[in-house]
């Protein structure tokens, strides 16, 4: 499809051109006259030759093809010298040393040598970094990790828990642990009233309430 300056012109020209001259010579003269300058092909010879790759090898391959697909009667070897001569410095000595014959072997040369080189030593300082990364976060991520443990198990009532404690220690008949003076004696200790110095059956204290629930008469 035609641009619209193109197609406008085209209009232009078939109104203008008899039907009788409207040929695709006449056509395409016509359009070279009105479109392109008299050193065209000298302009884009003299960007070509000037064109330096700035960016990654894509870039400039692609800007390079737009250029060269345009030009005529352009010698492979032309074409092939041009190439080189606007590649980054490493990447030109690499791709003259292999000697391409072609445009399209010169620019396969070029993508090998920027992708194991450049590309590659990107990917392993990336993972070279995220490795010591990972290191240097290593007791951060255990910390956290702890603290999700902790997090994770069933909250306690400091309260009750205290009080708990307290019982057990008021409570405890196991002489030398968690006792009171008067229970950490030697001797044996109620079941009932954990009281010292005498057993369950003797307890004065069971045997008045087993009276006191007793039906009276």
């Amino acid at each position: 499809a035609m641009e619209e300056p193109a197609s406008g012109w085209f209009l232009f020209w078939a109104s203008r051109t008899s039907a009788d001259e409207q040929s695709w010579g006449r056509f395409t003269n016509d359009a070279l006259t009105h479109f392109e300058a008299s050193n065209y092909q000298a302009v884009l010879r003299q960007k070509l030759r000037q064109l330096r790759q700035v960016s990654d090898i894509e870039e400039y391959n692609g800007k390079y093809s737009s250029l060269i697909f345009r030009v005529e009667n352009m010698s492979e070897v032309d074409q092939v010298s041009y190439y080189c001569d606007g590649l980054k410095r490493a990447s030109q000595a690499y791709v003259k040393l292999r000697n391409p014959t072609t445009l399209s072997e010169a620019m396969d040369q070029a993508v090998k040598f920027e992708v194991s080189h450049f590309g590659g030593n990107r990917f392993s300082n990336t993972l070279e970094a995220n490795r010591k990364i990972s290191q240097l976060n290593q007791p951060l991520r255990d910390q956290l990790l702890r603290d999700q443990s902790l997090r994770d198990q069933p909250s306690r009532n400091p309260t009750t828990e205290t009080y708990d404690k307290k019982a057990s220690h008021k409570w405890s008949y196991k002489p030398g642990h968690y006792g009171s003076p008067e229970q950490t004696r030697p001797g044996p200790i109620c079941y009932h009233c954990k009281e010292p110095g005498h057993f369950k059956r003797n307890c004065s204290k069971l045997n008045n309430e087993n009276n006191s629930k007793q039906p009276r008469e």
